[in-house]
């Protein structure tokens, strides 16, 4: 049965009083712990948490706001399931911001439960980081009429091997699930295949190659081994289902090439390939190596007092920085979060990429992608050319209007044709693109333009300005916070593996951030100051309250104490005397 307790009903006694000394609440007023209690935890999607428990059935679960409370806290606490559990009982200040009263109880292995739960809704980490991002935004007022976006490598809790060893373990537990399920079959295996992989742990399979020659043996017969099981159940009904040997043929197709039933290695792969099966939706980065990504656009206004995430985009390691930008924008046009002005660097910086800012009325201001650098005397570059808005051509380097200009949409190209007489005697020939024609019925001068190299040309030459260093300069405070991630948050390397629990795990973490950045923020300790002002206001009847009921038990105690002497004194003929 749900159990529900609103976050924002007040209570007559203050179950903290004389449990968190004066100094503690200066902590909680101007830290986390009082910004979780008064403005996170009733933002958070309890309900959600506990979509399939009956409203009036079974027995009651544990409070539901504080359950997704401890779940958002240990991720961007990094701490372990133990060390949550160890917070929640012993520690007031969580127990405070969890409108838990001290004495709360919970077993280690309901909190696990309620992690599964986390894992096994994906959209319930996307909803929660964006409800309470949202809100963090109004209360604190900040503009996101300025972004930047930046992506950081993040590693699964997966064992990180070379191609051989990854052969190799996949074959050996399959192995293993073949001989408990169908001894029968596993029987009917090779003998030397079944001694070369039983007994072993994983770090022993092919572990003990030390020169090159013999890896390059060792990884054909992982190779070899992993056709002879893939070829031989291929027509199973049964094990052809199973999940493991599914990711075999994956790793096979991958890996190797097969032909006339020889098995070769592939020399290169790509980086969209499985990269352990203990996670399926690692992929690999040249850069950075397997893992996950994720991109993050951050506000980075002047007039804003701290800088918060407000979009994040979790994805694999393979995928390119240059697909991320349309899906970030899209996400925040639907929001009503899109920026006047986007920072990234150049991977980002693609013609397609700016022109679909433009589109939605940003300005991604980005250094050019190529590695190509500006050169005024280039002459193949076109910037010379005066073009409106229209994809008009309106005047050439020297000035000169053009016959006609046609653009193309579809090749997105710009066909100019210029005076052949104008373009022969004119002194900038030598550095201009247009091109000179002598034909036996006329001659022409004709230039056809690629708008993206005419594009990419004039944002190179606004990159040697003064006013695109000022503008381009803010970007690079995203890699400091790309570095606490890792260091405060471990977001380096996460304790999960797999796509739901990576992605439900970074959502929170960085929703955790948030958190903490509003925290450090004096207008955020002025509204905490003024709630807890109001709260003590508001509870100021409850001492009363709580001496007045301590003096009533005070003197019934005593009376029943004087009745208890009265009736012994009246046994005692009167020996003792009745108490006043």
């Amino acid at each position: 049965m749900k159990t529900l307790k609103d976050p924002s009903q007040g209570q007559l006694f203050d179950p903290f009083e004389g449990v968190i000394s004066e100094a503690g609440w200066k902590q909680i007023a101007s830290s986390w712990q009082g910004l979780f209690r008064h403005v996170v935890l009733e933002q958070l999607p309890a309900s959600r948490l506990g979509q399939d428990l009956s409203e009036e059935m079974g027995r009651p679960s544990k409070e539901l706001f504080a359950m997704c409370g401890l779940l958002l806290i240990r991720e961007f606490h990094d701490w372990t399931i133990p060390e949550a559990h160890e917070a929640v009982l012993f520690r007031s200040d969580v127990q405070y911001a969890l409108n838990l009263e001290p004495g709360f109880d919970i077993s280690q292995r309901t909190i696990e439960r309620y992690v599964a739960r986390l894992y096994a809704d994906e959209p319930l980490a996307a909803e929660l980081f964006t409800t309470l991002t949202e809100r963090l935004i109004e209360e604190l007022e900040l503009s996101v009429r300025k972004q930047r976006l930046d992506s950081t490598h993040v590693a699964s809790d997966m064992a990180v091997v070379g191609r051989t060893r990854m052969m190799g373990i996949a074959v050996k537990r399959f192995l293993k699930r073949l001989a408990k399920e169908r001894p029968d079959d596993y029987e009917l295996l090779p003998e030397e295949l079944r001694t070369r992989y039983a007994g072993s742990s994983d770090s022993q399979v092919f572990g003990n190659v030390r020169t090159s020659e013999a890896r390059l043996k060792a990884r054909q017969q992982a190779a070899e081994d992993l056709y002879l099981v893939v070829a031989r159940f291929s027509g199973d009904e049964t094990v052809s289902t199973w999940k493991l040997y599914d990711q075999l043929a994956q790793m096979l197709s991958e890996q190797c090439e097969v032909r006339e039933g020889r098995v070769a290695i592939k020399a290169k792969t790509g980086g969209a390939i499985l990269q352990n099966i203990s996670d399926p939706d690692a992929t690999y980065c040249g850069n950075k190596g397997p893992g996950h990504k994720v991109q993050l656009s951050e506000t980075c206004g002047e007039e804003n007092e701290v800088e918060l995430i407000i979009a994040a985009r979790v994805e694999t390691a393979v995928q390119s920085d240059a697909d991320a930008i349309e899906p970030i924008l899209e996400d925040a046009e639907q929001r009503g979060r899109l920026p006047e002005e986007l920072l990234c660097d150049s991977g980002y910086g693609g013609d397609d990429n700016y022109q679909a800012a433009q589109e939605k009325g940003v300005e991604l201001i980005s250094p050019v992608p190529g590695g190509a650098e500006y050169d005024p005397e280039n002459r193949a570059d076109y910037q010379h050319f005066t073009i409106n808005e229209a994809h008009e051509a309106t005047a050439c380097p020297a000035g000169h209007a053009p016959q006609s200009s046609r653009y193309n949409s579809g090749s997105d190209r710009l066909a100019i044709t210029m005076d052949y007489e104008t373009c022969r005697e004119c002194p900038l020939r030598a550095q201009c693109p247009v091109k000179l024609h002598e034909g036996p019925k006329r001659n022409s001068a004709k230039v056809n333009m690629r708008m993206a190299k005419h594009r990419a040309r004039t944002r190179r030459e606004a990159e040697q300005s003064e006013a695109f260093r000022d503008a381009y300069r803010i970007r690079s405070g995203i890699e400091g916070t790309n570095s606490c991630l890792k260091r405060r948050l471990g977001m380096g390397r996460l304790r999960v593996r797999g796509r739901p629990a990576v992605a439900s795990t970074l959502l929170l973490k960085l929703a955790g951030w948030n958190i903490l950045r509003a925290a450090t923020s004096g207008k955020m300790r002025k509204r905490l100051a003024k709630i807890l002002e109001k709260l003590i206001e508001q509870g100021c009847i409850a001492p009363i309250l709580r001496r007045l009921t301590m003096s009533f038990a005070v003197q019934w105690s005593l009376c029943r104490l004087r009745v208890a002497a009265t009736a012994i004194a009246a046994i005692l003929g009167g020996a003792l005397p009745t108490p006043a």
